[in-house]
Formats: C-alpha cells, structure tokens, sequence
C-alpha cells in the first residue's frame, strides 16, 4: 500500500458543554469525560428518532445540516432487522462470544452518526474469522467490484486503507467478504450470512443517528461514499431467497424489491453531500466513465424497451404530474444504462444510484404497485443484471420479476401492461407465462 498515506483529521465534533469551556472532548459516548466528571448533560446522551429526509441536489454549504440532510437516517431492511432480532450466541457460539467480549471496542463505532461522516477511531482488533474475511476481500472480493485496473486498485488497495482508520469501512467490507463466501461456498452460507448481519449491524447502527452540526469534507468524504456503495451492494445481495430462510414467513419478493428501492433512495442521500469534495477526492478514479457505445444491438433492445413504457404513459396515465414522474423516471434509467450497461468498462456506481434520481411521484406509484411503476422497476433489475460478475444479483432477479409481472397482470390493462415486460423476461430468463403463474401454477 505505498503511496497511500494516513490521513490526519482534527476533530469538531467535541459536545457542546466542552466547546463552551473551550476544553478537549474526549468524545466518548453516551457521556463524555468532562461532561461525565461535572455531573452535566452530554449531547451525547441525546437518541435520535427523526425520520428519513432525503436531499435531493447539492446545495451551497456541504454541512450536512444546513444542505437539508438534518433528518437523514438508515433503517435496517425488515431481513436484516428479523435476523438480527432472532441470532442468538446459540447459532455460532464461539464466534458471536468472541465478538461480544469485543464489545466495549465496538460501542462507540454503533451509536452516532458522527462515526460515519466524520471521526475516525482506532483500528479494530480483529480475531481470526475477521482476518479471514479481510484476506478474502483483499484478494478475491475486491477484484469483483470493477473491471478497470485503475478502479480496481482502489477497491482492493485504498478501500483497506480507509478501513484502518474508520471502523465502519472496516465493518462493510468484512461484511461484504462474507456475503461473496455466502455465495462461493453455499453449504455455508447461514455462517457466513450471519457474519455480514453481524457486521453490517455496526455500519447501520451508526447511521441511523441523527446528523448534528456535523460536515462532509474532503478527507472524509471518500469513506463516506464508498460506506454508501458497499451498503447497496449488500442490500441487493440478501434478496437471494436462499439467505434468511426463516426470517422470510412475512414477507414477499415484490414488498421486497420495493422495500430495496426505498432503502436504496436514502443511502444516496449521502452520495449527494459527498460527491462534491468525492470527485476531487483519492478515490475519485471510481467516477470515471467510459463512452456508451449506442449503435449496438443491445443500445436498440434497450431504447425500444423503454420507448414502449414511454408510450404506454403517454397513452394510460391521465395525471399530469404522474405522466410527467414516469417520464422523468425512464429517461434517467436510459442514462443508467448508457454508463452501466452500453460503456466500457461496465460501472455499477451510477446504477445503485437510479432509485435516488427517480422522482418522488414515481416512488409513490411503486409503492402502490402502479403497473407502470413496476415494469420500470423490471428494467431496472435487467440493468443490474447485465452487470458482468454481479454476484450479488444472483439468485433473486427470477422470483423478483416474475412477482413484477404478476402484480402487473392483476385489472382489466393486464395484457397491455404485460407486453412491457417482454425485454427484461427475456434478459433476465424467465417467460412471460411463468411470471404469470400464481403460487398453485395456474395462469393470472
């Protein structure tokens, strides 16, 4: 890792009463040293329970309070949350007991929001299952996340750079090494997920405090981003219906997927507060694009697709703002597609970006289950799909898109609706009549 230098950070984040005294804050949660000695109340102490606002935008000030991000929180998906609520040291015993004795190095990593944006810590101490998985995504996991050498180097060399200084990157790529030995090694794979649930944990745990007087800069912005982007993959990755078998009694692959598009929305939040200093940044070669090559057979494929959902709204949707949402909503898929699917290299980045670009009037219809909505979000999963070595888009597409078009069928539009999915059926390798098939085989 020569060439990579430790960044030096001087904190800001000390509480209030300290910054009154003009004294050093140990930062130390629930209560900090002085606050803790003098007996007074820490900002530390305060529990966020403020709801998701997501940005749309960038603003003039990076702060992420004052560019409207005060309210930005992250909440577990409903898989993660029953797992989490359901592990016991019972399913592992000697590893979740080795991590719990670590307990007290990882609390203050699981409290504040601080520790995603801003301050780093101490490196973790790593016992042998984590060492493991940090090989695995050194040597086989990173070279996954790109096919350009440049991009690369930066996922297999600086990622594990930043994970020494902040412990939530540690934390999301020991997770996503997990998550890839899930896939590799299937007759593992309640081990291995529920190590990624054991890390992933940290990461969300932390985000999910409240964002106060805090700022996104230039030498925390990169672990920001990258935290993001490696919290998208995981999301997608437990959608493989192998994985949490038994936390999945109430839900289905259509609540799902659309469950991951919110989700998805509100982690790019925080691309938006980032991107400004990001692209100026050490990691910044992970933005490069290549030129979408658009006289292709598969350019014309894709067009022609999304032309048909363009029709298909002129044509059925009477309100105007909805019209206008889905339009919006499909010609920035068109430009997904052109960066992530038509370009060379391929780039998955700007992809798990799409639910944030999409109008909020059309993440309204998804969440009514407009069929207009939902072949859009098929194309999307087709999107995603065609990522070459996406190992986290194995698995779940199939049963994801077939609940699509059965959601699509249902009401007297069933068979217009139903020719929308033609392209992602065929790329994705389902057929028209088995997405159409209920759960006892016969035809909707």
């Amino acid at each position: 890792m020569s060439g990579l230098r430790r960044f030096h950070i001087k904190s800001r984040h000390g509480c209030g009463q300290c910054k009154k005294r003009r004294v050093k804050c140990d930062e130390q949660p629930p209560r900090c040293g002085g606050c803790s000695k003098r007996g007074l109340k820490c900002d530390y102490e305060e529990t966020p329970a403020e709801s998701m606002s997501c940005p749309r935008g960038e603003g003039k000030s990076l702060s992420l309070v004052n560019s409207g991000a005060k309210d930005i929180t992250f909440e577990f998906h409903p898989l993660t949350e029953l797992v989490n609520k359901r592990r016991t040291v019972n399913h592992f015993p000697d590893e979740f007991t080795q991590r719990r004795k670590r307990e007290d190095i990882l609390q203050a990593n699981t409290h504040r929001i601080g520790e995603l944006v801003m301050k780093p810590k101490a490196s973790l101490s790593l016992d042998y299952q984590d060492l493991e998985l940090l090989h695995h995504y050194r040597t086989i996991t990173s070279h996954t996340l790109s096919e350009d050498k440049l991009k690369g180097q930066i996922w297999q060399f600086f990622v594990p750079e930043l994970a020494q200084i902040y412990p939530f990157v540690m934390h999301n790529i020991l997770s996503m090494a997990a998550m890839h030995l899930a896939f590799l090694q299937p007759e593992s794979s309640v081990k291995y997920t529920h190590l990624a649930v054991s890390h992933q944990s940290h990461v969300i745990k932390a985000a999910q405090a409240r964002v106060a007087s805090q700022e996104v800069n230039k030498e925390n912005c990169s672990a920001v981003v990258i935290c993001s982007g490696l919290l998208l993959i995981y999301e997608l990755a437990i959608l493989h219906p192998s994985y949490f078998v038994g936390a999945r009694t109430t839900t289905t692959a259509l609540d799902e997927i659309i469950q991951k598009m919110l989700i998805m929305r509100r982690l790019v939040g925080l691309w938006t507060l980032s991107m400004p200093l990001f692209k100026d940044g050490p990691a910044r070669s992970l933005l490069a694009r290549g030129e979408a090559e658009l006289a292709t057979p598969l350019a014309d494929e894709i067009r022609r697709s999304l032309d048909s959902i363009q029709m298909a709204n002129n044509t059925l949707t009477a309100d105007k703002e909805e019209r206008y949402a889905y339009q919006m909503a499909v010609e920035s898929l068109w430009f997904c597609f052109q960066i992530c699917t038509l370009s060379s290299p391929a780039d998955w980045v700007m992809g798990m970006a799409w639910p944030n670009m999409a109008p909020q009037r059309f993440m309204t219809a998804l969440v009514e289950k407009k069929p207009l909505a939902l072949a859009t979000v098929a194309h999307y999963c087709a999107l995603l799909y065609l990522y070459p070595g996406s190992w986290w888009m194995q698995g779940w597409p199939q049963p994801v898109l077939s609940s699509l078009i059965r959601a699509a069928a249902v009401g007297s539009h069933g068979p217009t609706w139903q020719s929308l999915f033609s392209w992602p059926s065929r790329v994705i390798g389902i057929s028209q009549v088995e997405g159409c098939q209920n759960k006892e085989g016969d035809i909707l």
